[in-house]
């Protein structure tokens, strides 16, 4: 291999090279996840969720006293392909105090939006309540992306929101 005597080409050639054989890095770079970006500071749940268990590991709690959810440390939102509906897949879990899982469907309004190209956007009207021992009341929904890309959740419950940004590798 020869190499150009003018400067900067080897940096070129090797960020070209970790380019070719890391696309997650170029993925990173075209998409700045709200994981990627780092938390101001931790987020501390409020009472009586602060008493739950810690997110799975890999995972870090993200969100507001009003609304949260848990996200990837890698900044990936981690849907499997299905065949059947064309899409990546997912579920969604969005907590907020005092949800009481047993009066069924919750007025959590998810939208999901891609910033990195043409996808229409992907609108939920509603999300179930769910309880798990370890997890406490929430609300659950699945979610239906129809590419990879760069794309921006935006969780709504009445007048509270919660936006965030992940990678579909």
């Amino acid at each position: 291999m020869v190499l150009s005597r003018r400067p900067g080409s080897i940096l070129l050639v090797i960020v070209g090279v970790a380019l070719a054989v890391s696309p997650a890095v170029a993925e990173d770079i075209s998409c700045s996840t709200t994981a990627s970006l780092g938390p101001a500071a931790p987020f501390i749940l409020p009472p009586p969720y602060d008493a739950l268990p810690k997110p799975p590991e890999g995972q870090f709690v993200y969100g507001t006293q009003a609304l949260w959810t848990h996200l990837t440390s890698d900044g990936r939102w981690h849907g499997l392909y299905r065949e059947d509906l064309h899409a990546y897949r997912n579920k969604l879990t969005v907590w907020r105090p005092g949800i009481d899982w047993r009066t069924g469907n919750q007025p959590l309004t998810v939208t999901v939006r891609r910033l990195d190209g043409d996808a229409p956007a992907v609108q939920i009207p509603e999300a179930s309540g769910v309880f798990a021992e370890g997890m406490g009341s929430a609300m659950m929904t699945a979610v239906n992306l129809p590419t990879t890309g760069c794309w921006e959740f935006t969780a709504r419950y009445a007048a509270d929101s919660l936006t965030w940004v992940v990678s579909v590798p």
